[in-house]
């Protein structure tokens, strides 16, 4: 999306979970200089360290702090099952910018007709029971 002139600048999210030694944003960090091309001094990492959209968002307020010049508009590009929930999660946290949201999509994790695959109903009704919990119970929190 970079390349085909969506932003000019892309932050990677990567949790700070170690697996074999090395956390998965330096596993990222890595992919990116081996693969961007003229474009890795556009994209940044920004290592997770929280397990929830809600949470985070402090981990992506830190990191969107950091870009110059400061952005005002974020396009959060997240899986197609989750986008809702976590566009309102961003808009509600991070009032200081406008979001725009992209699914992605991959039968790996999910997939349609959801219902006809035991994992990819596992993965609706998970994401079904955070949307209605972050509805009815924390979109109300400050």
């Amino acid at each position: 999306m970079l390349r085909e002139g969506y932003g000019h600048r892309m932050l990677v999210d990567a949790p700070s979970d170690l697996s074999y030694g090395r956390t998965y944003a330096q596993y990222a960090a890595d992919f990116v200089a081996q693969t961007a091309g003229d474009k890795r001094t556009q994209i940044g990492i920004c290592m997770i360290t929280n397990d929830s959209t809600v949470q985070e968002t402090s981990d992506v307020r830190r990191c969107l702090a950091e870009v110059n010049p400061a952005p005002k508009s974020v396009l959060l590009v997240t899986n197609d099952f989750h986008t809702r929930r976590a566009l309102s999660i961003f808009r509600t946290r991070l009032l200081q910018y406008h979001w725009s949201s992209a699914a992605v999509s991959g039968t790996e994790r999910f997939g349609e007709p959801w219902w006809r695959n035991r994992e990819w109903a596992k993965v609706y009704l998970s994401e079904s029971e955070k949307l209605v919990w972050w509805e009815l119970a924390e979109s109300w929190r400050k």
